[in-house]
């Protein structure tokens, strides 16, 4: 998807339906895994370090929730009922929480290490270049 220059979106149907897939074999994977906690955790840090890579935000998963919920009726049909939206609700918050957690730890290790070497790149203020007077 790119923003064109009146503000409206070209979007890519072949990289959105590539992205659809990997969020349903990502919900796969992580229902597989609910009795290992590790392993789960692991996967979800792991989709938050790429997902903050890609300026994803935390609001993002609200229209995801709704995406997947339109997608789950169409796919499901008389079977979708309240209980199926809960259930399915609350395994959706409890991943995108995950995922949100491995976000914000990766963008905090990339402002430290930015900062990091801002500070190694300027010279003391005490001092003329880095040298002490």
């Amino acid at each position: 998807m790119t923003l064109r220059d009146d503000g409206t979106y070209d979007w890519d149907m072949e990289g959105l339906q590539r992205h659809a897939l990997l969020v349903m074999q990502g919900l796969e994977a992580a229902v597989e895994n609910l009795d290992d906690s590790r392993v789960l955790a692991d996967i979800l840090y792991e989709l938050g370090r790429k997902h903050a890579r890609f300026n994803v935000h935390e609001d993002m998963f609200d229209k995801l929730w709704h995406a997947l919920k339109f997608g789950l009726e169409d796919a499901l049909q008389d079977r979708f009922n309240r209980e199926v939206a809960q259930a399915w609700f609350i395994i959706f918050r409890f991943l995108s929480r995950k995922i949100i957690e491995g976000m914000l730890e990766h963008r905090a290790k990339m402002a430290e290490e930015k900062a990091k070497q801002e500070i190694g790149d300027k010279p003391d203020k005490i001092t003329d270049k880095g040298k002490p007077r």
